[in-house]
């Protein structure tokens, strides 16, 4: 892969070792979904923490990441302070949450090559936060509000990172067409998507680009306590094997400031070593089949990843929790967020 100006990632959650020397770049952008503690607190859902020291991982002068994400407050006020002190003592700039008095530290801004970037994040998927602290949640006032600080400190180009979509799904919902196209409207220069945890389509609207999926930077397999109902609770076992669709993702490259000029890689490290791969043509998937794909995809990836581990054929409590977790959400009318 060449060296760019500015690289633009997916999803990622480091608990190992991985080589990412392939990826070149003066700044780095991507979506820190785990809090930096060892320790999550959480109830109801399944938690992400992690005290691996990733900066080492990440080859680019400066690291910028979006906090605007689901599993940011699993370990609560004293992770997200965590997160927020390893972040700064590595000089890693992040966005996308915090208070409000703080705008949730939206936008952040960076010199990049002359021009003056804002950075922007916010999730859509409800609301994560204690007393304290929060993730930025999508709501078109507080977007709207936003923006209007990028116009008054004249930014150059203005990238909004969405967390929002349904996993596993390798098709943008109707809520994501019209959310993107809606911040490009508002002067939003691209939309950098992730959450679903593979790819999904991109496209170019009035000439700017909406990435709805760029699926997983990197993500490592973990098996963690989760569905917790009181603290004393010690869940549920929740295990997760990364399979071959959540091992490939799509990385955003700039070299200069045309947007025109944006270059789109393929990235897989199904076998330990990742490769990359420029690609011209979009990732397109009619919606009738990305309907039955996502099923099949979670089916397969449940049943690989609680079979046959622990001593066991089928974790029966597992798969009893998945049953009541689907109902619940065939009741809601829409996917229960993990």
């Amino acid at each position: 892969m060449d060296k760019y100006k500015l690289l633009m990632g997916g999803d990622a959650f480091f608990n190992e070792d991985v080589d990412l020397s392939a990826f070149k770049a003066d700044y780095f952008m991507f979506n820190m979904e785990f809090a930096y503690s060892d320790e999550s607190c959480v109830l109801g859902k399944v938690p992400l923490v992690s005290l691996y020291d990733w900066k080492k991982l990440i080859p680019a002068q400066k690291i910028i990441v979006s906090l605007a994400n689901n599993h940011l407050m699993d370990a609560g006020d004293e992770g997200f302070n965590s997160t927020i002190k390893y972040l700064t003592e590595n000089n890693i700039a992040f966005f996308g949450a915090g208070t409000i008095e703080n705008s949730f530290n939206n936008p952040h801004i960076e010199m990049i090559d002359g021009q003056k970037y804002a950075f922007l994040g916010y999730c859509t998927l409800g609301k994560y936060q204690s007393d304290i602290n929060s993730v930025s949640f999508f709501e078109k006032e507080r977007v709207l509000s936003d923006l209007k600080k990028c116009s008054l400190i004249a930014v150059d180009k203005i990238i909004v990172n969405m967390h929002w979509g349904v996993e596993e799904s390798p098709k943008e919902t109707q809520e994501q067409r019209n959310i993107g196209r809606w911040l490009i409207d508002h002067g939003v220069d691209i939309v950098i998507g992730h959450h679903p945890h593979c790819t999904q389509p991109y496209e170019i609207y009035k000439k700017r680009y909406i990435f709805y999926s760029l699926g997983n930077l990197y993500f490592s397999d973990f098996s963690v306590r989760a569905f917790r109902k009181t603290q004393d609770d010690i869940g549920i076992a929740y295990r997760k094997k990364q399979l071959s669709w959540n091992k490939k993702s799509i990385v955003v490259g700039m070299n200069n400031h045309k947007l025109s000029n944006v270059d789109v890689y393929k990235c897989d490290y199904t076998k330990k070593k990742l490769r990359t791969k420029k690609i011209k043509r979009n990732i397109e998937s009619h919606y009738r089949i990305s309907k039955f794909i996502m099923y099949y995809r979670k089916m397969k990836s449940l049943i690989v990843s609680n079979t046959f581990v622990e001593g066991k054929v089928v974790d029966v409590h597992f798969f009893v929790n998945e049953m009541r977790m689907f109902l619940k959400s065939r009741r809601k009318g829409k996917d229960i967020e993990k």
